[in-house]
This record gives C-alpha cells, sequence and structure tokens, in this order.
C-alpha cells in the first residue's frame, strides 16, 4: 500500500531547529516499511522565509504587549509566523504521491489547527483517500479532530500503528477506517498499553550544518517516572520509564550521522528530559558515540530535570563531550511545588550551577510562571532565584492542553483555536498571572541573561544601565537613537520595579556582571 506521512506547516512565534527534526514521522516512516508499505514522506514544516502572519482574533489579546517595531536584547516577539508551506501547498505535495492512505503527525496540541487545515486541504484534492492523524498533539484529545480526520491514533506508534495496518485491507476505504472509531473518550488519561523496551524505535534526525558541527536530535527513552501535574507526557507515551535496548540507540544514530553528507564533526541534541534518570545508561550511551566519534558533542537542549543530574554526573558528561546543559528547573516556590506535585531541591540546583559556572560550561535554566497555584509573589521568589544563579534563565508560561488536571472539561478546548495552548501565546489558563505580568517576566529573564553576558556591546551597555538607573523597562525601537520606555501599557510597571528592586540587593550578582549592586 503507498502511504504518504505528512508533517503539516508550523505557525508560531518562534520555531527552534531542534523542534523541525520529524522523529515521530521518521518512526512511523520506519513502521510502515517493517511491514511491507511502500512509505513517502512530506514535510510542510521546512522553509527558509516564514511568512508573518496576523494574530487572528483569538490572539488579539496579544497586542496589548507586542510592540511591532522592538528589537534588542530584551525584546517580546513582534510577529507571529507560519514556519513551512501553507496547508493547500503542502496537500498539493501529497496529492503528487499518488497516496492510498494519508498518514499526519501532529507533535504538539498547540499545533492541531494546522494538522486540522492540513487535512481540510487534503479532502478538498483527495476525498476518497482515508486520512488518519497521530502524535502527541491529538493523542490529548481525539475527540476534537475526529469531525476532519477518518480516525485518530492515540499513544505510541509503535503499539497503534500496527494495530491498524493488521485492520485494514490493502484497498482500504475511509469508511473502513472510521469504524475502527468505536470509543473516542474526550478526557484521556495515562496510557493502558504502550510499547515495551525493547520494540521502541529510538529516533535520530539532521538538523542542520554550520561552520563547526552538523547538527542532530534524537529522542530515545518513553515515559516518566514522575506525576508533575503541568504535563502531558503521559498522555502520550504513559507513566512507566523505559529505554530501548542500548545497542539498538546507538545503531540508529551512527547510521544517522553516517548517512549524512559532510566532514565536520556531530553535534546531538538528546531531547529525553529524564533520560538521567538511568545515568549509567546514559553514561555508556555517550561513551559508545564518542569512540565511534572522537570529536562528537553533546547537548540536551529540550532541558535535563536538574533532580536526576548531580555534580559528578555532570562531570563525567562533560567529560564525554557534553557542552551546554540546559536545566529544567519546573517550580521554584515551595508552596507551588506541593500544588504541582513537583518536588523541589533548590540547594542541589545551585551546586549544580555554580560547578557548571566554575567548569565554564554554559548552563541555561528554565522554571514555569502562571501555573495554577502560582502568586505574583511566588512569580517575584522565581526571578529573584534565577538571578541569584547567575546562568541564563528561560521563563516558561504554563499552557493547558486537555486531559490536564483542572482541564478535563471539553468545553474548555472545543471552541478555541489551539494556538492557544502553546507558551509563546501567554494565555492565562491558570487565572494567576495576566498576560501582562507574564511578558514583563519573560523581558525581566531576558534582562537576567544580558547581565550574564560577559561580552556585550556598548548599545546594551548602555540599555542595561538605563534600566537599572530609572527601575524602568527600556528596549529598542526601529529608527531610534537611543533606548526607549517601554509604556505601562505594554508591561506591568509596578511588577517590574518590584522585579529590579530585588535584583539589585543580589549585589555579587550585578557586580560580577560589570554593574554596582
Amino acid at each position: 500500500m503507498r502511504v504518504t506521512v505528512v508533517i503539516p506547516p508550523v505557525e508560531d512565534f518562534y520555531h527552534s531547529p531542534m523542534r523541525s527534526a520529524p522523529l515521530g514521522a521518521s518512526a512511523v516512516m520506519e513502521i510502515l516499511t517493517f511491514h511491507g508499505h511502500q512509505a513517502v514522506l512530506v514535510d510542510g514544516s521546512k522553509t527558509r522565509n516564514p511568512k508573518s502572519l496576523l494574530l487572528g482574533n483569538q490572539l488579539e489579546y496579544l497586542n496589548q504587549v507586542i510592540i511591532p517595531e522592538e528589537y534588542g536584547p530584551i525584546a517580546f516577539f513582534t510577529k507571529r509566523k507560519r514556519f513551512g508551506t501553507d496547508a493547500a501547498s503542502c496537500a498539493e505535495a501529497v496529492m503528487q504521491t499518488n497516496p492510498q492512505l494519508v498518514l499526519i503527525s501532529s507533535f504538539a496540541y498547540a499545533y492541531g489547527d494546522q494538522a486540522l487545515e492540513t487535512i481540510r486541504a487534503c479532502r478538498n484534492l483527495m476525498n476518497s483517500v482515508p486520512i488518519i492523524l497521530g502524535g502527541a498533539g491529538p493523542s490529548c484529545f481525539p475527540g476534537k479532530f475526529l469531525e476532519d480526520a477518518d480516525a485518530v491514533l492515540r499513544g505510541e506508534a509503535e503499539i497503534s500503528l500496527p494495530a491498524l495496518l493488521s485492520s485494514i485491507s490493502p484497498h482500504v476505504t475511509r469508511e473502513e477506517v472510521q469504524a475502527l472509531n468505536v470509543q473516542i473518550h474526550p478526557h484521556p488519561g495515562p496510557l493502558d498499553a504502550v510499547c515495551p523496551s525493547e520494540e521502541i524505535i529510538p529516533t535520530c534526525g539532521f538538523i542542520s550544518s554550520n561552520r563547526t558541527f552538523r547538527r542532530f536530535s534524537a529522542s530515545l527513552s518513553r515515559g516518566c517516572p514522575l506525576h508533575c501535574l503541568f504535563c502531558s507526557a503521559e498522555f502520550s507515551h504513559g507513566r512507566a520509564f523505559r529505554i530501548p535496548p542500548l545497542g539498538k540507540a546507538v545503531e540508529k544514530i551512527v547510521h544517522t550521522i553516517e548517512q549524512t553528507p559532510g566532514s565536520l564533526p556531530p553535534s546531538l541534541s538528546i531531547e529525553d528530559d529524564n533520560l538521567a534518570a538511568d545515568p549509567d545508561y546514559l553514561i555508556e550511551l555517550l561513551s559508545v558515540l564518542k569512540q565511534r566519534f572522537p570529536n562528537m558533542s553533546f547537548t540536551a537542549e529540550n532541558g535535563i530535570d536538574y533532580r536526576f543530574l548531580s555534580v559528578p554526573l555532570a562531570e563525567s558528561l562533560i567529560s564525554l563531550g557534553f557542552r551546554q546543559f540546559n536545566l529544567s528547573a519546573g517550580i521554584v516556590s515551595a508552596e507551588s511545588s506541593k500544588t504541582m506535585r513537583r518536588p523541589i531541591h533548590l540547594e542541589h540546583l545551585q551546586e549544580l550551577c555554580r560547578y557548571l559556572t566554575q567548569s565554564a560550561v554554559p548552563a541555561v535554566v528554565y522554571a514555569i510562571i502562571a501555573h495554577p497555584g502560582d502568586t505574583r509573589d511566588h512569580a517575584l521568589e522565581t526571578m529573584r532565584f534565577l538571578a541569584s544563579l547567575g546562568v541564563t534563565a528561560g521563563i516558561s508560561p504554563f499552557y493547558a492542553v486537555p486531559g490536564l488536571k483542572g482541564f478535563t472539561d471539553a468545553a474548555l478546548f472545543l471552541y478555541k483555536d489551539t494556538c492557544l495552548c502553546a507558551g509563546s501565546s501567554l494565555y492565562p489558563w491558570a487565572n494567576t498571572l495576566t498576560t501582562k505580568e507574564m511578558v514583563s517576566l519573560f523581558r525581566l529573564s531576558r534582562l537576567l541573561n544580558l547581565a550574564v553576558h560577559q561580552r556585550r556591546t556598548p548599545e546594551e551597555d548602555h540599555l542595561f544601565s538605563e534600566i537599572l538607573r530609572t527601575k524602568k523597562l527600556h528596549t529598542y525601537l526601529k529608527g531610534s537613537s537611543g533606548p526607549c520606555e517601554v509604556s505601562e501599557g505594554k508591561v506591568d510597571a509596578l511588577l517590574i520595579r518590584e522585579c529590579l528592586d530585588q535584583f539589585v540587593d543580589i549585589s555579587d550578582y550585578f557586580k560580577s556582571s560589570g554593574f554596582p549592586g
């Protein structure tokens, strides 16, 4: 059977290169080939020139915080963009493959609307061809997509896809596929059936090349042993933590690297934020890869849960080629950590950051704000803690997806655009912080990062000094000759001042950055 696997376009304010690796789709392709089908990939998310988009009705509230002509180190996003082709062009490329079955892979619920647009565009050109949707996004809420898709495959492809293929005929019809959807529950919980460790398909993909190395991305483990209430991973991968056989993972990564043209050293980003839960496996994996590619380096740009990472383990990872540590702090407030079932060990995180700073290894620490139970005071506590670390800070606004505790009502999502479930949309799902408060904290995190940078331009120094002097945010606008004060209509001026008052109390932090405390 001719099966076309489709990655829809992505619409967001930004799109990390690491996100563009078709890891889930590559696993689907491998399963199809193994079962004797002719599989073709159409990637609608790749483009060199993203197209600027209007915000649309459901994102109009962001006009209150966006400054269109803004640029510089503390700027917020100015334009929403489409990364990839439009849905109609994507559908045209799919039609050219003459498929008997179309499988659409949607890796995040926030991009579900682009998946739906792609389905509708395909339907306009190929009305009789069955179209099935899968991936982590649809797994959260299959019912939202069934009006357009003939079926939704929930959970891991190693389980759901072979079951589908064994249930349909070689000349499958839409009616045959639709008949498979007997019961779709609108509020899914953790998966009951998950893929055994030995059957996991490790995935690895090429991202891009620069003057220094070729960049690759890999996803190996499944599930999570933790139960943080802000995470939906268990809806697509279950709760049980599993890792594939080491040889299988190494073979996939080595094959991908060797099949990619170029002679530059490979750099691998491991996308599993909890692979360090099995430190022996992680060390052995990197050791074997390092033997095969002596100049290979590693990152974990999706973040590593710092609670799985000790100083001795970090030291071992650095010796094996880790060149940057992205650390997931999650919740910082002790009170919020109980609400979200996310135990914290802040002294441990501080120790890790001190070690990495002393070792001259870059570190980024991400913290979540605006989650259920968050407060303005907790947010100030989070910012003060991030400032005390002296490393690059990242703010991750909480976003709901269907099925999370407190968000199981289908009515919350049925008539809302899925883009509201992106962190970059700053939608106040929990009603704990406003959009204006969130964007203020985002800008302040960028201010912290400006302080951390050892090499600043005179323009950046001037901007920083002006902000500290006035206790107000300033930014650069196109055509301006110097920093312009951000109007109180675009930020929460009181929150800005409260944070800056806290920051300057951390005298060692600012002195190390070249500014008096």
